[in-house]
């Protein structure tokens, strides 16, 4: 069974952005980001998990962009 998550942007920088999701997010996994805000050109980016820590009933995740 899949699982929907809420994923939403708390901050960003030239090197990763801070999100909260609905789901925990395990450090090390990977992924593709479809758009950046703002996109400064870039539309899509390789990340990793950094780390992921439980706030409030939701979680704090830190992305690092690869490319």
């Amino acid at each position: 069974t899949r699982r929907s998550s809420d994923l939403g942007v708390v901050d960003e920088s030239q090197g990763g952005c801070l999100i909260t999701s609905t789901v925990p997010l395990i450090e090390g996994m990977t992924g593709t980001v479809l758009g950046r805000i703002p996109a400064k050109g870039h539309r899509h980016s390789t990340i990793v998990i950094a780390w992921s820590r439980p706030v409030d009933g939701t979680w704090h995740v830190g992305l690092r962009y690869l490319s």
